[in-house]
C-alpha cells in the first residue's frame, strides 16, 4: 500500500472477515516498523488509544498483532471506506525528487499510496461545502485541544466524496508518529487550540495545492488565509 520513512504498510486480505462494531472487514492494513522498533509500535498504539478514547476522528480500529512472524500494527484499511476517498498531503510532499535522486546516484525506496496517486491524477474541480467543512472541523479541533493533544500536518487525512469529488466529507488522524499528548506549545501555552487550528489550516492548504485543479485553488487559498488571521498568535 505504501512506504515512508518509518513504516511499511501492507494491505492484507483476510480468509475470514472480522467484525468490528458490527461491521465486517475483508482486509486490513498492517503497519511494520522499518527500524523494527517495538518502542515506535507501542507509542503509536498508545496515541491511537488516547485519540479513540477522546472521541477524536481516527481509524475505526488498530491493535498490535503479528503477521508472518513479525510484530506489527493491524489497523483499518482506509481504502475500504465505501463512499470516501481519504488522502494525506504528506504522502505526496515526501515523494522523492527524480532530479535529486539522479544527482545523488541513489535509489530511494518510495512506494506511493494508491489513493493519493489516483486523486493527484484526477483532481478536485470544486469543493461545494468548503466553508461548512471548516466550521465543522473547528469544533472538532476544539474538542481535540481540550484533551491537550498537539496536531501536526503529517497526521491528517482528508476525506473526499468518491462519487462526485465535490465535497470534503470529513478528516481524521491516521498517522500517529508526531501527535503529542499533554501538549504544551513552544511559548508555554497550555491551550493548544490556536496552534492546532494553524496546523489544520496548513494541512488543508496543502490538500488544495496538491489535489484541487490549479485554476480553482486561489478561491480556497483566500478562505484559508482569512481563517489563519483569525487564529494567528497576535489575535489569540
Amino acid at each position: 500500500m505504501g512506504k515512508g520513512n518509518f513504516w511499511l504498510v501492507k494491505e492484507i486480505q483476510l480468509n475470514n472477515p472480522i467484525s468490528v462494531n458490527g461491521k465486517l472487514y475483508n482486509n486490513v492494513a498492517c503497519k511494520f516498523s522499518i527500524k523494527h522498533s517495538q518502542e515506535n509500535i507501542d507509542r503509536n498504539l498508545n496515541i491511537y488509544q488516547f485519540l479513540k478514547k477522546s472521541n477524536v476522528p481516527t481509524l475505526e480500529f488498530m491493535e498490535k498483532g503479528c503477521f508472518e512472524s513479525e510484530i506489527c500494527l493491524i489497523a483499518e484499511n482506509l481504502a475500504n471506506r465505501d463512499d470516501v476517498l481519504f488522502v494525506s498531503p504528506n504522502t505526496l510532499r515526501n515523494k522523492p525528487n527524480p532530479l535529486l535522486i539522479a544527482l545523488l546516484h541513489k535509489k530511494i525506496d518510495y512506494v506511493p499510496s494508491n489513493n493519493e496517486t489516483y486523486l493527484s491524477n484526477n483532481k478536485v474541480n470544486e469543493i461545494v461545502n468548503f466553508n461548512d467543512f471548516l466550521k465543522r472541523s473547528e469544533k472538532q479541533i476544539l474538542l481535540l485541544s481540550e484533551n491537550h493533544l498537539g496536531l501536526c500536518e503529517d497526521a491528517l487525512f482528508f476525506g473526499v466524496d468518491k462519487k462526485t469529488r465535490r465535497k470534503l466529507t470529513d478528516w481524521l488522524i491516521a498517522d500517529f508518529d508526531c501527535i503529542e499528548i499533554d501538549y504544551v506549545d513552544d511559548d508555554g501555552d497550555i491551550d493548544p487550540f490556536n496552534g492546532n487550528m494553524q496546523v489544520f489550516l496548513n494541512a488543508l492548504y496543502e490538500f488544495v495545492l496538491l489535489f484541487v485543479i490549479e485554476k480553482k485553488q486561489t478561491r480556497y487559498f483566500d478562505i484559508i488565509s482569512k481563517w489563519r488571521e483569525k487564529y494567528s498568535k497576535s489575535n489569540s
